[in-house]
C-alpha cells in the first residue's frame, strides 16, 4: 500500500524513514509499503524544521496528517527537576509500601545519574560511551558499600503529556521488570535521579547506593578489631563517621579522613552486645 505522510496545517510532505521489524524504510513524503508488514505495527521518525520527532502507529493508514505544533513540540520545555522529584517520591512510597526505610537524596549523585541520562541518550545501555555507575561515582570520589542503577527512556512524547504522567510511566515501567524492582526495594540508602530531555524523548537514570557498615556481634573483653575502611581499588580519601552502641563497651580510634592504607581500631572494653556503625559521609 502507499502511505503519505504530511503536515496537517499547510500539507508539507514529510521526510524520514519507518521501522517496522527491525527493517529502515526510506520516506521521501510517501512511501510503498506491504500492508501485511504495517499492519504488525510501524514508527515514522524524522525532522521537521530543525526538530527531530518519533511517531508509532500499530495500524496503518493511506495518509497520515501530524499537527505542526506537534512536530515542532520538543521535551526540553518540560521540568525536568520535577520529574527529578516525583521520581524519588514515588521511589520511596513503594519502598514504604514494602516495609523499608526511604532513600535519602544526594545531590552529588544527582549531578552524575544527569551526566548518565545524557549518555544513554546517545546509546541506551548501562555502560553508555563506556562509563557505568560504578566508576562514575568512583573517579567522583564518592564511596560505596553496594550500587544499584535503574535506566528508563520513553519517546514520541507531544505537548499533552505532564511530568507526573512521565514519572508514573517509568516507575510503572520499573516496577514490572524483576532486575528494576530489586533496585528500588534493595538495602540502599541514598540515591540520586538524573534527568535528561532531547527532542521528543525524555531519559532518566537512578543511582542508588548502600553508604554504612554495620557490625553486630557479642563482644568480649579485650577483644580488638581492626577495620579497613576503604578497598585497594579506591584512589583517595574519603570522610568517615563510626558509632559503637552501647558507648561504654567500647574505644574507637580512627580518621576523619579514611583511605586504602588506614584502619579504624575498635577495642572491647567490656563484654556486652554491642553495635559497631561506619558510614561515608560524602555523599
Amino acid at each position: 500500500m502507499r502511505i503519505c505522510f504530511r503536515v496537517k496545517e499547510n500539507g508539507r510532505l514529510l521526510k524520514g524513514y519507518l521501522i517496522v521489524e527491525g527493517q529502515k524504510i526510506e520516506v521521501n513524503g510517501c512511501v510503498n509499503v506491504d500492508k501485511d508488514l504495517l499492519n504488525r505495527g510501524f514508527i515514522f521518525r524524522g525532522e521537521y524544521k530543525g526538530k527531530e520527532f518519533e511517531y508509532r502507529f500499530e495500524e496503518p493508514f493511506s495518509e497520515v496528517l501530524l499537527s505542526e505544533r506537534e512536530l515542532l513540540y520538543d521535551a526540553e520545555s518540560l521540568d525536568l527537576r520535577m520529574i527529578e522529584m516525583l521520581v524519588f517520591s514515588k521511589i520511596n512510597e513503594f519502598r514504604e509500601e514494602n516495609g523499608l526505610d526511604k532513600l535519602d537524596w544526594s545531590e552529588k549523585i544527582a549531578e552524575i545519574a544527569r551526566y548518565k541520562s545524557e549518555l544513554i541518550s546517545r546509546e541506551f545501555r548501562h555502560d553508555a560511551m563506556g562509563k557505568n555507575a560504578y566508576n562514575l561515582l568512583r573517579d567522583r570520589g564518592i564511596y560505596f558499600i553496594s550500587i544499584g542503577e535503574n535506566i528508563y527512556r520513553i519517546t514520541g512524547l507531544t505537548s499533552l503529556v505532564t511530568e507526573d504522567r512521565i514519572a508514573e510511566r517509568c516507575i510503572e515501567g520499573w516496577k514490572e521488570s524483576k532486575g528494576h524492582r530489586r533496585v528500588m526495594l534493595s538495602d540502599f540508602t541514598h540515591c540520586g535521579i538524573g534527568v535528561y530531555a532531547r527532542h521528543k524523548s525524555v531519559y532518566i537514570t537512578l543511582i542508588a547506593i548502600l553508604n554504612r557498615i554495620v557490625v553486630e556481634s557479642e563482644f568480649s573483653e579485650g577483644q580488638t578489631l581492626l577495620l579497613q575502611p576503604v578497598d585497594d581499588e579506591f584512589n583517595g580519601k574519603v570522610r568517615i563517621a563510626v558509632k559503637a552502641n552501647p558507648g561504654k563497651c567500647f574505644s574507637l580510634s580512627y580518621p576523619e579522613y579514611a583511605g586504602k592504607d588506614d584502619y579504624i581500631e575498635v577495642r572491647v572494653l567490656k563484654s556486652c552486645r554491642g553495635r559497631v556503625v561506619l558510614e561515608y559521609l560524602d555523599v
